[in-house]
């Protein structure tokens, strides 16, 4: 579980059920399932403070405004990430092993602590992670 002191309200959200978090500035903006809507939670913070909390639980920035749940990929080809939910992004990863995703998602990443989709990106664009 994290906690997050959004705006009007603090909550306590188990990390799987964030779908992914959109950024502009340092307004971020949560997207989580509730029932058979999306919420979107607005917080005022820096990216990188949300991303150090997040990334352990399988989040990966596929750009600078965006940090994905990896749960979520279903596929990333030809510049575009598509979500189980349906929701696509244009993304600037042309390389992703979804294999080396899913074994860090599940904790049997060969990288140590940075797992082998990050390690892909990083070797595509080093600003994204």
């Amino acid at each position: 579980m994290v906690s997050f002191t959004f705006v009007g309200e603090e909550r306590t959200l188990k990390p799987e059920k964030i779908l992914y978090v959109q950024t502009d500035g340092h307004r971020n903006v949560f997207t989580v399932p509730e029932g058979s809507e999306r919420v979107e939670l607005n917080l005022y913070k820096k990216p990188d403070e949300i991303e150090r909390v997040l990334k352990p639980y399988g989040f990966v920035r596929s750009h600078r405004s965006l940090m994905v749940n990896m749960r979520y990929v279903k596929s990333v080809s030809n510049y575009l990430m598509e979500l189980t939910t349906g929701t696509e992004w244009r993304s600037g990863a042309a390389l992703i092993d979804r294999e080396a995703a899913e074994r860090s998602i599940h904790g049997n990443s060969r990288n140590g602590d940075v797992s082998e989709y990050q390690f892909v990106l990083r070797n595509v664009h080093k600003w994204w992670v």
